[in-house]
């Protein structure tokens, strides 16, 4: 019966004694020096690093749910006014370039209508002087 009394008792101080120095520890600077060096080099750097992974991923997410709208818009702008400008602006330019050739061959056979008429003239009055001087 002595031993239980005295682990009873021995139990009670001991308890006493660890509660007492565990509080006294948990209100000192020093708990909180180490809360603070725990933190900085283990939870925060974890924190960092899941919401490093999160954004992450959640970028990859928005990226790939975001590109398919993004291919069908550029598509349907491409479509519906960059092409068509596009064959206006070449319809634009064969017209031009029609009118300049068709403008450039009526010169040039205008030109060779004047040279040969000259050429004709020319071979008259010499048919006709050499008629005249077969006379």
């Amino acid at each position: 019966r002595v031993s239980q009394v005295a682990s009873a008792v021995v139990q009670r101080e001991v308890q006493a004694t660890v509660v007492s120095s565990l509080d006294q520890y948990f209100r000192s600077h020093a708990h909180t020096e180490v809360q603070k060096a725990a933190f900085t080099s283990v939870v925060a750097p974890a924190i960092e690093k899941s919401v490093k992974a999160s954004g992450d991923r959640a970028v990859e997410k928005t990226v790939a749910g975001i590109k398919p709208m993004l291919q069908e818009s550029f598509r349907a702008g491409f479509q519906g006014s960059i092409i068509p400008a596009f064959e206006t602006a070449c319809a634009n330019m064969f017209s031009q370039i029609n009118t300049t050739f068709d403008r450039g061959m009526t010169e040039r056979l205008s030109a060779e209508e004047r040279t040969w008429e000259e050429r004709a003239r020319a071979d008259r009055g010499a048919l006709a002087e050499v008629s005249r001087e077969a006379a």
